[in-house]
C-alpha cells in the first residue's frame, strides 16, 4: 500500500515536471518569435529611414532643378521670341518631370509610412500578447513548483511513515522472536 502510494506520487511528480518543461519550451519559442519580429521591425525601420533619406536627396535635387529653372527663365526673358518659345517648351517639360518625381516620391513616402505604422501597431499588439502569455506561463510555473514542493513533502511524510512502520515491525518481530526463545521447549 505505502510503496504503491509512493510510486503513484513519483508518477504524478514526473508528469508535472514534463508538463512544466513543455510549457517552458513553448514560452521560450514564443519569446524567440517575438525577438525575431522585433528584429524584422528594426530592419523595416532602417529601410524606411533609408527611403526617407533618398527622398530628401531627391527633394534637394528638385530644389536645385527649380533654382536652375528660374535662372534659365531670367536668361530667356532676354532672348528673342523663337528661342524663348523653345526654352519655354523645355521649361514646361522640366517642370512636368520635376512634378512627377515629387509626386512619386511623396506617394512612396506616404505608403512607406502607412506600412510602417501598421507594422508597428501589429508588433506592439504581438508584444503585449506575448507578455501576457509569459506572465501566464510564469504563474503556471509557480503553481507547478508549489505542486512539486507539496508532492515532495507528501513523499517525505510517506517515506518517514513507511520507515517508522518498518521500524515498529522490526521491533515487534524482534520481540516475538525473543519471546519464542524464552518459551518452554516441547519434547
Amino acid at each position: 500500500g505505502t510503496i504503491a502510494r509512493l510510486e503513484e506520487i513519483c508518477q504524478v511528480h514526473s508528469r508535472l515536471q514534463k508538463k512544466w518543461q513543455n510549457r517552458v519550451s513553448r514560452s521560450e519559442r514564443q519569446l524567440q518569435t517575438a525577438f525575431q519580429q522585433q528584429n524584422q521591425m528594426q530592419q523595416h525601420l532602417s529601410n524606411v529611414l533609408m527611403e526617407a533619406e533618398s527622398m530628401v536627396d531627391e527633394r534637394q535635387k528638385l530644389v536645385k532643378l527649380i533654382t536652375e529653372e528660374r535662372r534659365v527663365h531670367q536668361q530667356t526673358s532676354q532672348l528673342n521670341g523663337q528661342e524663348l518659345g523653345q526654352l519655354h517648351v523645355q521649361l514646361k517639360a522640366l517642370r512636368a518631370r520635376a512634378d512627377k518625381k515629387v509626386e512619386k516620391a511623396s506617394r512612396r513616402l506616404a505608403e512607406q509610412e502607412e506600412r510602417h505604422v501598421k507594422q508597428q501597431d501589429e508588433f506592439q499588439h504581438e508584444v503585449r500578447h506575448l507578455q501576457k502569455l509569459l506572465q501566464a506561463r510564469q504563474r503556471e510555473m509557480q503553481g507547478l513548483h508549489q505542486q512539486k514542493r507539496d508532492a515532495e513533502q507528501q513523499l517525505e511524510l510517506l517515506w518517514n511513515s513507511a520507515a517508522s512502520g518498518q521500524e515498529h515491525l522490526h521491533e515487534g518481530l524482534s520481540q516475538i522472536v525473543g519471546l519464542g526463545s524464552l518459551s518452554p521447549k516441547k519434547k
